[in-house]
């Protein structure tokens, strides 16, 4: 989802594509708080929870206040197109090392 909404808003001529393409980000985003919120409790150790959520949070904070300086740094590099699709190889590689999840001890004992 957050892939299509990168490539939908970055290359949009148009308000209709960039609605569109903000849209989907939305979507994307609302997903994964829920999918995170949900399988970390699965992942962590019994009674871990608490700081895995606390590490998450801290990196989110952290995440939030180097994005904007370093979105700009790039799209003066890159372009608009540039980062659109800088922005879909990071969510794919992303994708990939979630996958690679599954084949850990601990998602298999928890039925992931």
């Amino acid at each position: 989802m957050l892939k299509a909404s990168s490539l939908v808003y970055f290359n949009a001529e148009s308000i209709i594509g960039v609605s569109i393409g903000a849209a989907l980000a939305g979507v994307g985003v609302g997903g994964s708080k829920i999918a995170w919120s949900l399988w970390v409790t699965k992942l962590a150790p019994e009674g871990m929870e608490a700081r895995y959520m606390g590490a998450h949070v801290a990196l989110t904070g952290l995440r939030g206040a180097l994005a904007p300086f370093l979105g700009y740094w790039l799209l003066g590099i890159l372009g608009y197109q540039g980062v659109a699709w800088f922005s879909v190889a990071l969510v794919t590689l992303s994708t990939l090392l979630f996958f690679r999840l599954f084949s850990h001890q601990r998602a298999q004992q928890s039925g992931l």
